[in-house]
């Protein structure tokens, strides 16, 4: 109710996110953090996180379209793959680039004359959503190119940093195609319980004085 504030002592995460509107951390005593659930994730915890399954022998194609659709934010891209086909997608941080291109939408839909400057490529459709989602069509190719948006409808001073939503809604695409060696796949985000050891893994003890 307005003007009340209920406060919830737990150690589980799972509760604290559901009911909290925000959340305090406490390790050894001292306050580590403080914030709304949803603040707390995006600072401390990972954006994203790909699980993907695929034979062992793709493993390699799954690794180099990895590697080429984060080719430009590849700090904040972790990868693990396994010999048995079980692979691991980190994405530590996505921002949307659509909000810097110039007199855009939330969501960027092309003109025909945007599409005209991006380079030729008969392997590219247009998305509504994204102004390129490239699906290889030749047969046994596999590949992921992720094209650039051109230079003139890009603004510089709104740029930021992590995963551009562009690469990441293109290599969705490339994992849903029927080219991709990808079998099955699930996204999730950061939990909080991913948070909660994160603030507190370098915390140290404080120090006691009679």
């Amino acid at each position: 109710k307005a003007g009340r504030v209920i406060l919830l002592t737990t150690h589980a995460m799972e509760e604290a996110d559901l009911l909290s509107d925000h959340v305090a951390i406490m390790s050894h005593g001292t306050l580590a953090a403080f914030d709304s659930p949803l603040e707390l994730k995006m600072k401390y915890g990972s954006a994203l996180q790909f699980t993907l399954l695929c034979e062992k022998e793709d493993v390699r194609i799954v690794d180099e379209a990895v590697k080429n659709a984060f080719a430009d934010s590849a700090s904040y891209v972790n990868f693990v793959a396994s010999e048995s086909g079980y692979s691991t997608l980190t994405i530590k941080k996505v921002f949307n680039d659509r909000a810097g291109l110039k007199g855009a939408q939330p969501l960027f839909k092309p003109t025909p004359a945007d599409i005209a400057t991006l380079p030729p490529d008969p392997n590219i459709f247009t998305s509504p959503h994204v102004p390129t989602v490239p699906v290889p069509v030749s047969e046994g190719d596999k590949s992921l190119r992720v094209p650039e948006v051109p230079a003139s409808l890009v603004d510089p001073n709104t740029l930021s940093e992590g995963v551009p939503v562009c690469a990441l809604s293109a290599f969705i695409g490339w994992l849903e195609s029927t080219d991709s060696p990808v079998q099955e796949f699930g996204i999730s985000n950061a939990s909080l319980e991913e948070v909660f050891l994160a603030v507190t893994k370098n915390t140290a003890p404080v120090a006691q004085h009679n």
